[in-house]
């Protein structure tokens, strides 16, 4: 009798790893409620750490190497930054929804006046339906379901900030559970590396992108404010918030700007001039000065962004398109670890190497 190869048995483990995967997509669909605040607590507590880290390295600089802030006072202040960026990021929304709210019919009616202008202009023939379009829009009941994201998003924050500060408390325990958690201590070792390099890749996305939306937004908020555009505050926050979603985010970072200069000025010289500013520093930013800080860190493939946002966002909406970066960067490195899924991991990545 012929004894069992490892090709006899590649059917079968095959059919256990679709088996398994359609057991993962099943609970990230009917989880989400769970899983997207722990997801977002994740994120925020990666954020907090590495806002950690930096006050860390800053006061070593500004001590000249003298001393430093100790690890435990600097995580101290990271947290309180934090939570004060949260409750004023929440404060400027709240205020510039219910003026944008006061003002959205008069918004309304200037913006059926400003299309056809603007189609005139660039020697469009505005067809009838773009008004009826406009007529079918109705801007109170857009904020009002703005302002029902809102509240349950403020509903989550509560769950959100109970799940981060038990990470904080947890992260110390979580280097000593690794260590006992193989018997196998080269076992061992390759799972506290793997979890290192995913907080340590997570960390500095957060910190690059961080950065980089905020030069955008403060560069954005400068022209908007030069020109004398309304609520450029939210806006150049808007901005700050969108760029941290992948292509589709600096697309809109743009658009919605863009089209209340329209609005507010009805002049296709000054829409298309900040627009065109605006879509410059979207640009150059982007795809310039952000690749050179991230460096290799990210090793995501640029098809792969697109393809992650596409699917994150069908399964947990808007939390999963602000995820779907940190999330493709937890799973290539999962892959990874697996002589099965490596290959698959290979095919993630945007060079090829996985070490």
């Amino acid at each position: 009798m012929r004894e069992p190869t490892p090709t006899d048995f590649q059917p079968i483990s095959t059919a256990l790893w679709l088996l398994v995967a359609v057991a993962v997509g099943s609970v990230l669909v009917f989880g989400r409620e769970v899983l997207v605040p722990l997801a977002v607590a994740i994120l925020v507590w990666a954020f907090v750490n590495a806002v950690a880290t930096l006050l860390v390295k800053l006061s070593r600089w500004v001590l000249r190497n003298r001393a430093a802030l100790p690890p435990g006072v600097a995580l101290v202040f990271a947290v309180l930054l934090v939570v004060w960026m949260i409750l004023l990021i929440v404060q400027i929304v709240a205020d510039n929804v219910a003026m944008i709210a006061q003002a959205a019919p008069g918004y309304r009616d200037s913006l059926q006046q400003a299309i056809p202008e603007l189609g005139v202009w660039l020697g469009v023939d505005v067809p009838d339906l773009v008004g009826d379009i406009l007529d079918q829009i109705r801007l109170s009941e857009i904020l009002a379901q703005l302002a029902g994201a809102l509240t349950a998003l403020a509903g989550n924050a509560v769950l959100v900030m109970l799940y981060t500060g038990f990470l904080l408390l947890e992260q110390q325990a979580l280097q000593r559970k690794l260590e006992v958690l193989h018997d196998d201590p080269v076992r061992a070792q390759r799972t506290r590396l793997a979890v290192a390099r995913a907080v340590d890749r997570i960390e500095v996305y957060i910190r690059v992108k961080t950065f980089v939306s905020a030069v955008t937004a403060v560069l954005s908020y400068g022209v908007m404010w030069l020109f004398e555009i309304n609520y450029a505050t939210f806006w150049a926050l808007i901005i700050f918030l969108l760029n941290y979603i992948p292509n589709i985010g600096s697309i809109l970072a743009v658009t919605f700007p863009t089209l209340l200069t329209l609005v507010q000025f009805g002049d296709p010289y000054i829409t298309l001039t900040v627009g065109s500013i605006l879509a410059a520093l979207q640009f150059t930013i982007g795809n310039i000065v952000e690749p050179r800080l991230m460096g290799s860190s990210l090793n995501l493939s640029p098809f792969v962004i697109i393809l992650s946002l596409a699917t994150w966002g069908s399964i947990w909406g808007i939390a999963g398109m602000f995820l779907c970066v940190p999330l493709t960067m937890i799973l290539l490195i999962l892959l990874s670890q697996f002589p099965q899924t490596r290959p698959i991991a290979v095919l993630l990545s945007g060079n090829g190497r996985l070490d």
